[in-house]
């Protein structure tokens, strides 16, 4: 039994070589309420359209280009359909005419498919910023959005509070020390200034200190 190889097409490295491009809007690219396949189907529509942006591919045809196909390998032309024009109302998704980028012109004379009008829809900031892929409503957005930064605050402040607390504690310790305590430590005959010690412990090395020093003093002998 032989095989046969596949053919082994040549890997084209200068993208403008002899490569047809089609020219997309920037608008499209920022445009947030586009989705995957609405993006590649508007790019489609493009290749397809004249220099006036006037174009009438066969729904087979556009199914077919894309790789749009149906449980029975059949071109997905419901598909195609759903995403030129979808009623937002019977199911959710709007299609390329109601975000503004296509208009239908119907069926021309001669012709047996729809011809359609590319359009660059007048956007704003508001409509290139809205996602058509979150779950919840702009309104339920903003408010978790809202709750989250108080959560924040109140983590923030809180931790805040706790380290002011944990100052003020060791400030009272420190002023609850005599005089002799703050000054000089003795332990084992030795003798260790506090200012040593604290010292020490901006370091990051206690040294020779020993740990009855380091706690009398109010330090941790665990730098960790």
């Amino acid at each position: 039994m032989t095989t046969t190889k596949p053919e082994v097409k040549p890997e084209v490295k200068n993208w403008f070589g002899k490569q047809s491009f089609a020219m997309v809007p920037e608008s499209v690219l920022f445009d947030k309420r586009l989705g995957g396949r609405h993006l590649k189907l508007l790019c489609m529509l493009i290749k397809h359209a004249d220099k006036d942006g006037t174009c009438h591919p066969g729904l087979d045809c556009l199914a077919e280009e894309m790789g749009f196909f149906d449980k029975n390998d059949v071109p997905d032309k419901n598909l195609v359909t759903k995403l030129i024009s979808h009623n937002p109302e019977k199911a959710p998704g709007p299609g390329l005419v109601e975000l503004g980028y296509v208009k239908k012109l119907g069926w021309k004379m001669g012709r047996k498919t729809q011809t359609y009008q590319l359009v660059i829809p007048g956007l704003t900031a508001d409509e290139l910023n809205a996602p058509t892929n979150r779950k919840m409503s702009d309104a339920e957005f903003k408010a978790k959005t809202e709750a989250e930064k108080v959560e924040r605050e109140e983590k923030a402040f809180k931790s805040a509070q706790e380290r002011a607390e944990r100052a003020n504690q060791r400030n009272a310790e420190r002023a609850n020390r005599s005089d002799d305590e703050n000054e000089v430590i003795e332990y084992q005959g030795e003798k260790y200034p506090y200012e040593e010690v604290a010292q020490a412990r901006v370091d990051g090395d206690w040294g020779d200190i020993p740990r009855y020093v380091v706690e009398r003093c109010g330090f941790k002998y665990d730098f960790n």
